[in-house]
């Protein structure tokens, strides 16, 4: 398996403290491997499906960030 590439734009990740798929650990090892530009939200009594568990909750935060990543470009 190849490595991970890191990103140069900037970067949100979503995780859920009861993730039982992907353990806690695994989002703060990512989010050290993206760098300074990553952000990372554990959602807190959200599982792997944080998005169907959670989702007004999601929604806010992808919201949060789409509004104010400073790398966006109009095309």
């Amino acid at each position: 398996m190849e490595p991970l590439p890191v990103l140069k734009q900037e970067t949100l990740i979503l995780w859920g403290d009861q993730d039982e798929v992907f353990p806690l650990s695994l989002a703060y090892q990512l989010q050290r491997h993206l760098g300074a530009k990553s952000r990372l939200e554990v959602i807190k009594d959200a599982g792997h499906a944080l998005q169907l568990e959670k989702p007004e909750h999601v929604n806010r935060l992808i919201k949060w960030f789409l509004l104010n990543a400073k790398d966006t470009k109009s095309t």
